[in-house]
């Protein structure tokens, strides 16, 4: 899985205070890297980035050069060129990809979405709760059925959150 609960995993040592504070009393501290907790990963990255947002705003309001100097911008050349890139978001990694041409008009660009990064354990997922809602313990109703599933979907990306009403369960 790609995304807040990945970063969280690996970088949970890196927060500050308050983001620190959530996550230890999180059910990640406890190991518990439930796709369902997504959201919640994404809420304590929040909290961490309007701590960042602080520092650097204070900074500014401090006249720091560093972060004032515009100067290096005014004097920008344009011409063909190739570029790539990549940008933490909150469901993943961002890669893009970008030609200009001599006038520096975009003339290709190419993204690939945390959400297209997801789409398979997203899938693995969706077989799984199928799979559990189907068997013989618990037989969930198509409404049921259909509801985990939405529940699963919120849960990974916001950008197929308004896919989630075109859930059709039609057992057989």
């Amino acid at each position: 899985m790609v995304g807040s609960m990945a970063r969280l995993n690996l970088y949970s040592h890196l927060l500050s205070n308050n983001a620190a504070r959530i996550f230890q009393s999180s059910p990640f501290a406890k190991g518990d890297f439930n796709s369902l907790w997504n959201n919640l990963a994404q809420a304590i990255e929040i909290v961490e980035s309007l701590s960042r947002v602080e520092t650097l705003i204070r900074a500014y309001l401090l006249n720091e050069k560093s972060i004032r100097d515009t100067d290096s911008l005014k004097n920008t050349q344009y011409g063909a060129l190739r570029a790539a890139g990549a940008v933490e978001c909150p469901r993943g990694t961002l890669y893009h990809y970008y030609e200009a041409d001599e006038r520096g008009k975009v003339s290709a660009a190419d993204m690939v979405t945390p959400s297209a990064q997801n789409t398979a354990r997203i899938e693995q997922d969706i077989r799984e709760v199928v799979s559990t809602a189907l068997s013989a313990t618990t037989a969930l109703s198509e409404e049921q059925i259909k509801a985990q599933l939405e529940t699963l979907i919120r849960a990974y990306d916001p950008c197929n959150t308004c896919a989630t009403h075109m859930v059709r369960i039609h057992l057989q």
